[in-house]
């Protein structure tokens, strides 16, 4: 029987409907595991559980200070157990996951899962994305995929998936590439099937496990009409949200020219949720975020940043990673 850790660090999945309304993180990480096995007391069937409670925030409340946190906790988990389970609020689920994806340095199976309702909700779907997630870092398939993220009975590897909508369970799609695999009852036993590789670098492969601090790094969303009119002199590099294809109006256009002049970074990702940037776009100057939603871009620029300057370095480093 594998051992599991699971770290918790708060989110909807630890929330509870209070008498003013929902709040998210109310119950601890082991009142949390408590409660899951009172309902679900054949989950030690799966694997031998331990819980570590690294935060207890709604996700929106994820800091600096927490990844770092989170990722140093979940290291050190993985010296002594076979995987580990993060459970973690759905609104910033993908950047958590994207982040650790990129500074953990392991081979083992590193699982992150949450609900879209709160525990003490009558459908709640926490339980069974737990124990889906459980069952997937138990599985030897897991290993070497990457962090991945596990929601309604899917497998999905962090790079590639994004919360699509606000309040459906199914609210975890990978657009562009689509589930890498699936958790379900097969031969009488429910069990992970992984069916693709994340073939972009990761975990074991990254070169990012030894930063300390993420680089400050702005995201902007274009739209019509956008005119840049704040200080950015306090960031190193700039994701812009481009339109369509990283289209962008000639007055952000000139602005971020002026900001890349002074030694800063500019990233062109799009706001369209899904898709690649092509080279043959209308803005070809600035390095492209691949298919990277603007979130993401911004993770891999603040990691990149803490190590190089180099922009020869930093568009091969969109283009592995």
């Amino acid at each position: 029987m594998k051992k599991i850790a699971i770290l918790t660090t708060g989110g909807t999945i630890a929330g509870k409907i209070t008498p003013n309304g929902y709040k998210a993180a109310v119950l601890s990480g082991n009142e949390l595991v408590s409660n899951l096995l009172n309902l679900e007391p054949n989950l030690i069937k799966f694997a031998q559980i331990s819980c570590v409670e690294v935060c207890n925030v709604a996700s929106q409340d994820m800091s600096e200070n927490l990844l770092f946190k989170l990722a140093q906790t979940a290291q050190n988990a993985l010296k002594d157990y076979d995987g580990i389970v993060i459970l973690h609020g759905t609104d910033t689920l993908e950047e958590s996951a994207y982040f650790l994806n990129l500074v953990l340095n392991t081979k083992k199976p590193v699982v992150l899962t949450g609900s879209m309702r709160p525990s003490d909700d009558p459908s709640w779907d926490g339980a069974n994305n737990i124990i889906d997630a459980i069952i997937t870092a138990s599985s030897d398939q897991a290993i070497k995929k990457g962090v991945l993220v596990v929601f309604n009975g899917e497998i999905h590897s962090s790079r590639e998936i994004s919360k699509t909508h606000t309040t459906n369970l199914n609210a975890f799609s990978s657009l562009n590439t689509g589930k890498i695999g699936v958790v379900g009852k097969f031969n009488q036993k429910k069990e992970a099937k992984i069916y693709l590789n994340p073939l972009r670098k990761h975990t074991f492969l990254s070169e990012f496990h030894n930063i300390k601090k993420l680089s400050k790094v702005a995201l902007i969303y274009a739209y019509q009409d956008f005119d840049l009119d704040f200080d950015l002199s306090k960031f190193d590099g700039i994701v812009v949200a481009g339109l369509g294809n990283g289209n962008l109006n000639k007055k952000l256009l000139a602005d971020l020219k002026r900001f890349e002049n002074s030694g800063k970074i500019v990233i062109l990702s799009s706001r369209t949720g899904s898709g690649n940037l092509t080279q043959n776009g209308e803005n070809n100057d600035f390095i492209k975020a691949d298919n990277l939603n603007p979130q993401k871009a911004r993770i891999l620029l603040a990691c990149i940043l803490a190590k190089t300057k180099d922009i020869n370095l930093i568009k091969s480093y969109f283009d592995e990673y």
